[in-house]
């Protein structure tokens, strides 16, 4: 394992020297793309894994001066600082220790890509509401208004006491309108934001464990909503392909015309 710090500045020097020395050899590597991770995050001694529970290998893709994929390029990846190992054919292991967030960059041709950050993380193993949304009291006039607070769940490892937070996990919203599937994605109805009110419904869980959405509704647009009335929130998240313990987490939304 190699550590370091990446300086932009040394990455583009790398880049401006390759594009003067290599002219239009198509195997020159001049650019490096390695802009996401498999996952968010990796739990503590074990592999990294897809959101299946499928390990799988770090990749990253190389370009040539013209702009073209070198598809045999010899490409490495490493991290920046201790907590992670990573094996010839590319897989990321975390070793034994505390829970900490690592980079990790990769490299070929003398380049260095920008690194990328992993939380290394207990193994979650349940989940719950954390604290209390039961109301959204909506305006007619005012649609901007009708917006819930953060719904919120936690993710946590049982397998010590106190339970600890588990960080960096995805954690799927969705919803339901009297014990039917509401669309989030495309409903004019109701669906989920995030925290700059735009359609969203996954979010990563924080360093304390937590993932939330807001339920916004538009009835000026849709009426289609009753006074009262509710709507169900749906959390989930699963590890190593299995939903958690205590998933899916239901929080059930009541709904009333703002007086």
């Amino acid at each position: 394992m190699r550590r370091g710090i990446v300086v932009g500045a040394v990455a583009l020097a790398g880049w401006a020297g390759a594009c003067t020395k290599v002219g239009g050899d198509p195997n020159a590597v001049v650019a490096l793309s390695f802009d996401a991770l498999p996952f968010p995050a990796i739990v503590i001694g074990d592999t990294l894994r897809d959101e299946t529970g499928v390990p799988v290998t770090l990749t990253a893709v190389a370009l040539n001066p013209e702009g073209e994929v070198i598809p045999d390029a010899q490409i490495t990846f490493l991290s920046l600082d201790p907590g992670v190992t990573v094996s010839p054919d590319g897989f990321l292991i975390s070793n034994p220790g505390t829970a900490l967030s690592v980079r990790v960059v990769a490299e070929a041709g003398g380049l260095q890509s920008r690194p990328l950050a992993l939380i290394i993380t207990p193994a979650p193993d349940s989940m719950a509401q954390d604290g209390i949304v039961d109301t959204i009291s909506y305006s007619l006039a005012n649609e901007a208004q009708n917006v819930s607070q953060a719904i919120t769940v936690k993710l946590f490892n049982t397998e010590v006491t106190p339970p600890i937070p588990a960080t960096g996990w995805i954690v799927h919203f969705s919803l339901e309108y009297h014990g039917v599937p509401e669309a989030s994605a495309t409903s004019q109805r109701a669906w989920l934001v995030d925290e700059a009110n735009r359609r969203s419904d996954v979010d990563t869980a924080d360093a304390q464990g937590h993932a939330s959405r807001r339920l916004r509704i538009a009835p000026g647009a849709n009426p289609g909503l009753n006074d009262p009335d509710s709507i169900v929130v749906i959390a989930t998240a699963a590890h190593r392909g299995l939903e958690l313990r205590g998933a899916p987490v239901r929080i059930v939304v009541h709904i009333r015309a703002r007086l």
